[in-house]
């Protein structure tokens, strides 16, 4: 009997880690993705904005070559009229200039400055998601290997789980955890029920059906025990 409960409990174990050895190369892979995607969505809206200025210049562009055209070259023109002409007429120059220059470097403006920058706060957000997915997909295994083992009945023995919420005990735990910490440490609770962590009800730490303020960054533990009870088969 001892040793088919040491069975269970080491495979519980065993399957447990395997599951967050998986999920670290998948955590990877997703903090590449996002901030591949994160950056080229900076770098395009980047590039929109720019688009926008060369769309303007071009407007500019028009409208003076619209106000040069307007201007009867049959009639003798004064004095101010040239002047405004040859006014007109370099500031359509210049305009053709600068939007020439903008369409030429966008790319180079772009990369410089926002490619560094997107890249930092994208890295940043994504191991922000990538730790939320892949701490969420480990706590989830962990409770759906508790729950498969709960109940089992071995002999005249009948095994439960329960769990405990136990958080990392230094300054920077939120206090709904410490709390939470508090609560649960020392007072398991059966698998299938919830913690009451703050305003959320959770499953687990980093529950994605929570509140983000109670899952986003959490590095509390749940741990699983067995609890063994004697039954009548008579």
């Amino acid at each position: 009997m001892e040793q088919q409960i040491k069975d269970i409990n080491n495979e519980f174990i065993k399957r447990t880690n395997d599951f967050v050895l998986e999920n670290s190369v998948k955590q990877t892979e997703i903090i590449l993705n996002n901030t591949i995607e994160i950056v080229q969505e900076g770098i395009d809206k980047g590039l929109n904005k720019y688009n926008k200025d060369i769309n303007n210049i071009e407007e500019d562009i028009t409208d003076l070559e619209s106000e040069i055209n307007s201007v009867n070259f049959s009639v003798l023109l004064t004095g101010s009229d040239k002047k405004e002409l040859l006014k007109l007429k370099v500031d359509l120059k210049n305009k053709i200039i600068k939007r020439d220059l903008t369409i030429k470097n966008k790319e180079k403006v772009i990369e410089k400055e926002f490619k560094d920058d997107f890249i930092n706060k994208s890295r940043n957000r994504s191991e922000t998601i990538s730790e939320l997915e892949t701490g969420s997909s480990a706590s989830e295994s962990m409770e759906a290997e508790a729950s498969s083992v709960n109940n089992k009945v071995l002999g005249t023995t009948l095994i439960e789980m329960v769990k405990n919420w136990v958080d990392i005990g230094d300054s920077k735990v939120r206090n709904s955890h410490v709390i939470a910490d508090n609560r649960y440490q020392y007072n398991p609770i059966p698998v299938n029920s919830f913690f009451q962590v703050g305003n959320s009800l959770l499953r687990y730490a980093r529950d994605l059906g929570g509140d983000i303020s109670q899952i986003i960054r959490c590095r509390c533990q749940n741990v699983y025990t067995i609890i063994r009870k004697k039954i009548n088969n008579s």
